[in-house]
Parts: structure tokens; sequence; C-alpha cells
């Protein structure tokens, strides 16, 4: 027989008219879930013996509620009582060598749970989860002395984790005991190996114990306790609810992550591309050949060797105050054996002032001995960044000055010469925000949640 179909007795509330049921036949005591009132159950004439707080205060914290019946361990069981507890106690802590216990509050429900042989089973329910309490007798029973409690299995000593009262705020129904709003127990705690143990005692009224009760708590997960109700139509909804939701957030959490494995490459990419790249807002850009160039004494000597070719260009930059921030490229071509030269470009402001300068110096350049293939190879490039914004102008001009060795025959001009770019610095930008951008929502996707 179910315990769905077992019940003992059907009455009215004596204080509201409420409709009250019993499905435990050693229950002695029942609260009324509409008005509060605590009656006794030992006899028919229900007489109220207590008085809870408005059952409005005292709302159950999720899904659990009185007269759900689920699966636990194969067994059916129905939930027949509920008690909010509130625990003023020390617990134990041990930090760099130290060690001590801390006053502590912490409130708890405390469901009441019965199955086909009338064996009890107990829900704890906090702000932190669920766990399952089992009544055990232990092997060793004693109550904690001081600081250290007895192991129930090998009479150990144990460091006693948790002691000290708890005080019961709410009841709604049934029990075996007289559950009234101020009852205090006693308990004391040891942990083991992930379990819980717990030596839990009632008091007289004259302060000593009046029975002592043992049992050991192990967690239990929501969707566990859940899937124990499935069989509820508002717990299945919930089931539903969640999953969908966890199927949705899974799906998120692969897009996001995508999404940001994507910005990733695409930094890698833009940084790869970057040096030889017009990427970024383009300000200037020049191309000329040592036909362009005049004659000059070099700025550079080495034995009087060299030969010094310079190219202005007479065209006037203007660069915006917003695109201050440049990027400079250049890109030599040559056409020769291995020789070595000098470069120099310098950017001149309308003062014909030298705001800006950047030499490089080579000593080998493999170019072509073929006179029909220009060489404009990316590996010779250079760029730079350099901030414009200090400068009051907003017109510039651009120099550049080849050196070569005087013994250097140039078969023709126009075969040698470079490239000059000049372009906002905004591209570096770019391939910063894909880099963090990418980053940032692949460590966003790891911290969505499983459940």
């Amino acid at each position: 027989m179910s315990v769905e179909t077992k019940k003992i007795r059907q009455f009215k509330c004596n204080s509201c008219g409420g409709e009250l049921e019993l499905h435990n036949q050693r229950t002695r005591y029942v609260s009324c879930p509409y008005c509060g009132s605590v009656a006794d159950a030992s006899n028919d004439a229900f007489q109220v013996l207590a008085q809870n707080e408005n059952p409005e205060h005292f709302k159950p914290r999720s899904f659990l509620k009185i007269g759900l019946t689920g699966k636990i361990k194969d067994k059916t069981y129905k939930i027949i009582g509920r008690t909010a507890w509130q625990s003023n106690y020390k617990e134990y802590w041990a930090e760099d060598g130290e060690t001590g216990y801390s006053a502590e509050t912490w409130t708890f429900d405390e469901w009441l749970l019965i199955n086909e042989d009338g064996t009890y089973l107990t829900i704890i329910e906090d702000d932190e989860g669920y766990g399952y309490a089992y009544s055990m007798t232990p092997k060793f029973p004693s109550l904690p002395s001081g600081t250290r409690s007895n192991d129930f299995y090998d009479n150990n000593s144990q460091q006693v984790t948790e002691y000290g009262k708890s005080r019961i705020m709410y009841f709604e129904g049934e029990s075996t005991y007289l559950v009234k709003p101020g009852n205090e127990v006693g308990f004391s705690q040891y942990s083991t190996s992930g379990t819980d143990y717990i030596s839990e005692w009632r008091y007289n009224q004259d302060g000593s114990i009046k029975e002592i009760e043992f049992s050991f708590e192990v967690n239990a997960s929501a969707d566990e306790i859940m899937k124990a109700f499935v069989g509820d139509e508002q717990i299945s909804k919930i089931i539903k609810k969640k999953e969908k939701s966890k199927s949705t957030k899974k799906l998120n959490k692969r897009i996001i992550f995508f999404v940001g494995l994507i910005n990733i490459f695409i930094g890698i990419f833009l940084s790869l591309y970057y040096p030889s790249s017009n990427y970024g807002h383009p300000v200037y850009e020049t191309k000329f050949t040592l036909s362009d160039t005049t004659d000059k004494a070099g700025w550079y000597v080495v034995n009087d060797s060299v030969k010094a070719y310079s190219f202005t260009d007479l065209n006037t930059i203007k660069i915006k105050e917003s695109d201050r921030k440049i990027r400079l490229n250049f890109v030599p071509k040559t056409l020769t054996d291995s020789f070595q030269c000098m470069y120099k470009i310098e950017i001149i402001n309308k003062n014909k002032n030298v705001i800006y300068e950047h030499s490089i110096f080579n000593y080998h350049y493999k170019f072509y001995n073929d006179t029909t293939h220009e060489a404009n190879r990316e590996d010779y490039l250079f760029y730079e960044k350099y901030d414009l914004n200090n400068k009051k102008s907003d017109n510039f001009t651009v120099k550049v000055t080849f050196e070569l060795p005087k013994k250097y025959n140039i078969p023709a001009k126009k075969r040698i010469g470079a490239t000059v770019r000049i372009s906002t610095a905004s591209g570096e930008k770019n391939i910063g925000v894909a880099f963090a951008l990418g980053f940032l929502l692949m460590i966003i996707s790891f911290f969505i949640k499983k459940k």
C-alpha cells in the first residue's frame, strides 16, 4: 500500500475550521497550516495546546511542501511535517597554525518524511542547499566532552566542529512530540570522511536532559531532491524549466566561446598582417625612385666613400587632431647585388623643423640582378608608431635620404626607390580590442554555470 493511501484520520481545526489529515499513526501533535494552531492529536478532542506565528511569516524556502510524495532510494516517502529552526552555535576554525571557535547564527528547515513501513527520514534545507539526515544507533553512544567527541563507530576522539543550541521558530504538519515555538535543543557535531555526525538532546523544564538522538547527514543537490518528487505537477514544471534553461545556457556558452575564439583569431591575423598592411585610416602615401632625388653631400660619411640622394615631397600632409597618433611604414625598393646602404626618413613641420626622424642601416640586402624584376620585399619593411599630439602644426612634409657607396654604379635610377605610408594607429587599437574581446568572451563562457 502506498503512503498516499495511508490516511489515519481527517478532522477540522478547532481554531479556524481548516481541513487537517494525519498520515502517521504515532503522531501526537499536529499544526494547522492555515492558522498555526498546534493541537493534541492523541484523542478526538483535538485540543489546541500552542500557537505558532503567522504561517505567512514562515513560508517554505523552495518547492518542498507538506503532502509531497516522492521516491528516495527505492522507497516511497511522504512529507508530513516541517520545523523552522534558528541555531546559535560555535563553529571550529583553523588557519595559519591557529585554531578557535567563532560565534555563528544560522536558520534552516527540517522536513519530516515517512515511508510505507513507518520509517522516518529528514531533509535539511538551508540557504546553502539540502541534505538527508538519517537516525542511527551508534556503536559507542556518548555526549561530547568539551570540544571533543568520541567517534560513534570506533570510539576515537574527534574534534567537535559545531556545538550550541537550536530554537524552534515555527512548526507545521505532524510530530510525535510537542513542538512549541521557543523550545530549544542542544547539539554537537563532528565530521569525518565528508559525513557530519550529530548528537542532539532535548531538555526537561528544569534544564536536565530529557532524551538524546543520534544521526548523520549527507549532502544532496537541488536536482536530486527535485527528481525524488518529480511526480508533483509543480515540481515537474520546475524541472522542465530548469532543463530548458540549462540547454539554453549550454548553447549560449558555446556561442560565446566560439565568438571569443573567432575574435582571438581575428586579432592574430591582424597582428601578423599588421606590419605590411594599410590597416587604419590612411593619411599619406608617396612612392618615388632615385630619378626623383637630388645628389647632396652625405649626412653619414664612411671614409668619404658615401654618396647621398635625398627626396623631399613638397606636397603638404594635413593630419587632423583626431589622427595624430600615426603609424609610419617604409618599404625600400632596390635592384642589384648585395651591398650596404643607409636610409633616413624625416617628418618636417611648416617651420622646417624636424619633428621625427628614423634611420636604418642595412648590411645585407640580397636584391635582384634581373633588370625586369622590381624587389618590393615585405621583409624589408619597418613600421613605427609616433604621437604628433604635442605638435601644434597641422601641416607636415616628408623627406627621405638614401646613402649608397660611391663605387656603386646605378644602372637604372628608376629601379631604386621607396614607398612611404602614414596611417592612423587605429588599426592597432582594433587588434587590441579583438584580443581583449575574444579573451573576455571566452572567460565569460567558462563562468556560465552548468546548473
